[in-house]
């Protein structure tokens, strides 16, 4: 869940908020320990769970200024809390710079919004961490419902060594903007080949492909 709020100032400013609210659902599996019919230590099988919760919540702020209709370009900070259990979230307080830039014309939008966090508090036992996320946005309305649309979100743990932490997106999807009562809405559909994936001892820690479906409910001004 990410609602985005804007905060006028004045004709010149705008505070542009967005809150992301992460509900995360983990499959884990711990060994079961035992003895082989042979009379050896063994894995006999595992026990397999699923942890599921709200994770880190992360809000972002942007001091906006007024650049004309073709322009959108902010400046601002990020913050993430970590609010689960201890095994659906960072376990981290993180913060950093924030920036996003977005140029509209007719039918196009292009531009992204970035950030880079790094932990200064939290369990002292987890992880530190020091991660950039970039996300693109390429869309082209190709008429007043349908829209093509590719937003691939970019991120590189900084932690890792030899650039093995980065995860690099390529694809895209298709939007139709409707009303529901009366509600402007968006619902979109992307699938995304991962390019890059990060390793982990030789070995790749994330499937060849991701896809997001999404749905937003707008409130224009």
């Amino acid at each position: 869940m990410q609602p985005v709020v804007p905060f006028r100032i004045n004709d010149d400013w705008t505070v542009l908020t967005r809150t992301i609210f992460r509900f995360v659902s983990l499959p884990q599996a711990d060994p079961v320990l035992g003895v082989s019919p042979a009379g050896l230590p063994a894995v006999l099988g595992f026990d397999q769970k699923n942890q599921a919760g709200l994770s880190d919540v992360s809000p972002t702020a942007f001091l906006v200024p007024n650049l004309g209709s073709d322009w959108t370009v902010g400046l601002g900070a990020s913050i993430v809390f970590p609010t689960g259990d201890g095994t659906v979230d960072s376990g981290k307080v993180s913060a950093g710079p924030a920036f996003l830039a977005f140029y509209h014309r007719g039918p196009w939008i292009v531009g992204a919004r970035m950030r880079n966090i790094w932990s200064f508090a939290g369990d002292p036992e987890r992880d530190d961490v020091n991660t950039l996320v970039v996300r693109g946005l390429l869309r082209y309305q190709l008429n007043r419902s349908w829209y093509l649309i590719s937003s691939p979100i970019i991120t590189s743990d900084w932690t890792q060594p030899e650039g093995k932490g980065w995860i690099v997106p390529v694809g895209g999807g298709l939007g139709y903007s409707f009303r529901l009562g009366g509600q402007p809405m968006q619902v979109s559909l992307e699938g995304y080949y991962n390019a890059v994936k990060p390793q982990f001892a030789g070995e790749e820690l994330l499937g060849d492909w991701t896809i997001r479906t999404q749905w937003q409910v707008l409130f224009p001004n």
